[in-house]
């Protein structure tokens, strides 16, 4: 991330942690501890794009992730406080959920995190997926159908 200023709020933060924790794959071998920091970080970074409304909603929307657990009676505890288990069966839960708005904000982040993640040169390794040479054969192809 190379801006200086921060749009997660410092509670929104710690609620996306403890989602990412629960939504991300882990990689074998690897340090998921440092993925997973890495992938807040540069969430962050992605909320640079957004309208100063949006980044409002979205540091909003995980307060309703984080005391959505207490307010829908999935259990007593906040989201951060539940353990790793509970919060993927709570976030399951939403993410079938009657509501449309619950199903829809579990979507949202979880496609943001997906994004961000799957961004990653680490994962990418992991994956064996050489993203440069994918853009440079794809511009070579476009470039021959172009002529």
């Amino acid at each position: 991330m190379n801006h200086n200023e921060h749009f997660l709020w410092k509670g929104s933060g710690r609620i996306l942690d403890a989602f990412l924790e629960a939504v991300l794959p882990e990689i074998p071998g690897a340090d998921n501890n440092l993925i997973r920091r890495k992938t807040l970080e540069d969430l962050d970074g992605f909320l640079v794009g957004m309208t100063p409304f949006m980044r409002f909603l979205y540091n909003l929307g995980a307060y309703l992730i984080q005391f959505g657990s207490i307010i829908f009676g999935h259990s007593l505890l906040p989201f951060t406080w539940l353990n790793k288990a509970s919060r993927i069966k709570y976030i399951e839960k939403w993410g079938t959920s009657r509501l449309s708005q619950r199903r829809n904000i579990i979507l949202a982040y979880r496609s943001t995190a997906m994004l961000v993640f799957y961004s990653q040169k680490e994962v990418l390794r992991y994956l064996n997926y050489d993203l440069e040479s994918h853009i440079k054969e794809r511009m070579a192809w476009l470039k021959r159908e172009a002529s």
